[in-house]
């Protein structure tokens, strides 16, 4: 395989749904419910400035949803997701999400989001190469 078809743009997700920070946690929630999505870019000025995923919004679950309405996002957001170019390396990258056990890398050019990269894309990938594997084991 060549180097170029190992880049993390040819297996992110393209649509970037994205929040602002002011908003609120049950805004946030009606997003990911909406796109069926757990992991939601916080942009402002249509800059990356953190990440909140569903299991942020799992530590308010119990509160009613007129606290959730009261609460921002940026109080409950990571405000430094891991990022990476459209053209990082797919090994580096699933490497670093091994490392530090994560479940999404936001993909950004010039700071602004244009793609998110998830445990399920990396998965796709493996899928991928594992049915590649065993046409070639079949060949034979």
């Amino acid at each position: 395989m060549t180097e170029a078809i190992q880049r993390i743009r040819n297996y992110m997700t393209r649509t970037v749904v994205t929040i602002t920070p002011d908003l609120s946690v049950a805004d946030a929630a009606d997003r990911m419910r909406t796109n069926t999505i757990r992991h939601l870019p916080v942009v402002q000025q249509g800059k990356l400035v953190g990440l909140i995923a569903e299991r942020d919004l799992a530590l308010i679950d119990g509160l009613s949803e007129r606290k959730r309405d009261k609460i921002q996002v940026r109080q409950l957001m990571r405000i430094h997701p891991f990022m990476c170019g459209p053209d990082d390396s797919l090994i580096d990258v699933v490497r670093v999400m091994i490392e530090h056990k994560l479940g999404s890398v936001i993909v950004v050019e010039q700071g602004v989001p244009v793609g998110v990269f998830t445990t399920i894309d990396a998965m796709r990938r493996l899928v991928e190469l594992a049915q590649v594997m065993e046409l070639m084991g079949s060949a034979d």
